[in-house]
C-alpha cells in the first residue's frame, strides 16, 4: 500500500532510505515554513502601517472640521450633489416627484 509519505517521496525524488532527515522534501517543507513566516510578517507590518495612516486621517479631518465648519458643510452639500447627479433615478423618486426630476 502506498501512504502518504511514498507519494511525497516520489514526487520530491526522495527514498526512505534518505538519511539527511528528509532530503528535498524536508528542504521544501522547511522553505515553505520560511516563505510563510516572511509573508505573515510582512502582512502584519502592512496592516499596522494602513492603520496608523487611517487613524491619522480620522484626526486630521476630524481637526479641520473643528476648524471650518462652514467648509465642510459646503463640501458635504457638494459631494451630495455629485453623487445625485451621478446615480440613476429609482422608480419610487420618478413616482414621487413625477415631471419635476426632468
Amino acid at each position: 500500500m502506498t501512504t502518504v509519505t511514498d507519494n511525497e517521496n516520489q514526487a520530491f525524488g526522495t527514498t526512505g532510505s534518505d538519511t539527511s532527515g528528509g532530503g528535498r522534501l524536508s528542504d521544501v517543507r522547511a522553505k515553505a515554513s520560511d516563505s510563510f513566516a516572511a509573508a505573515r510578517d510582512r502582512t502584519s507590518a502592512a496592516y499596522g502601517s494602513v492603520r496608523e495612516r487611517a487613524s491619522d486621517a480620522t484626526r486630521k479631518t476630524a481637526q479641520t472640521i473643528d476648524t471650518a465648519p462652514g467648509a465642510a458643510l459646503i463640501g458635504g452639500l457638494a459631494l451630495g450633489a455629485l453623487a445625485a447627479v451621478l446615480l440613476p433615478k429609482t422608480r419610487k423618486e420618478e413616482e414621487l416627484l413625477g415631471t419635476y426630476g426632468k
